[in-house]
């Protein structure tokens, strides 16, 4: 919530932090134990974590096998009433880029 506020080499610390935490859930993943979703128990029944956004590697094969090397974060806002006539009224602006050194 207060991302903004940071100053850049905070910035970059938190990017370096969340950088890494991505990077570790690929490996966890990839490994044969795979993530540890909470209702995996439920397979293809299990509701998904958020509405937008599916467990895309809930496959090992949907995982990506490269280690990633940047971070970035996007702010998205919309009008609703704009939005339902057409999914594509979405402005999306960068608001971080991390690129790991």
């Amino acid at each position: 919530m207060h991302f903004a506020h940071l100053d850049p080499a905070e910035q970059d610390r938190a990017g370096a932090y969340l950088l890494g935490r991505a990077n570790r859930a690929r490996e966890q993943a990839l490994s044969p134990a795979g993530l540890p979703y909470p209702n995996r128990w439920f397979g293809p029944l299990t509701a998904p974590t958020h509405m937008l956004h599916p467990a895309i590697w809930s496959h090992p094969e949907n995982v990506p096998r490269n280690p990633f090397v940047e971070l970035r974060i996007y702010g998205e806002t919309w009008n609703l009433e704009e939005r339902r006539r057409d999914q594509q009224k979405v402005t999306r602006v960068l608001i971080f880029d991390y690129r790991q050194q």
